[in-house]
């Protein structure tokens, strides 16, 4: 009777592991068709980052208020 379960057990994983694979080469397939938009915006967006022209606002750094805060 255990071989059985064993048995059952073995091919639902086998099952659950083909639907996976499945399901993530349905998402890789996705994945190539966007590839020729998604890589240039990419680089475009690495070129900006590296070279400072993304206009990002630094974060204003109180340490003295945060000292202070802890002192009391």
């Amino acid at each position: 009777m255990n071989i059985i379960a064993i048995a059952c057990c073995v091919i639902a994983v086998l099952l659950a592991g083909a639907y996976v694979a499945k399901f993530v080469v349905e998402i890789f397939k996705f994945i190539y068709r966007l590839a020729p938009v998604i890589v240039p915006l990419f680089i475009l967006a690495l070129f900006l980052y590296t070279t400072g022209n993304l206009n990002f606002p630094e974060k204003e750094v109180r340490n003295a208020d945060y000292i202070e805060s802890i002192e009391d």
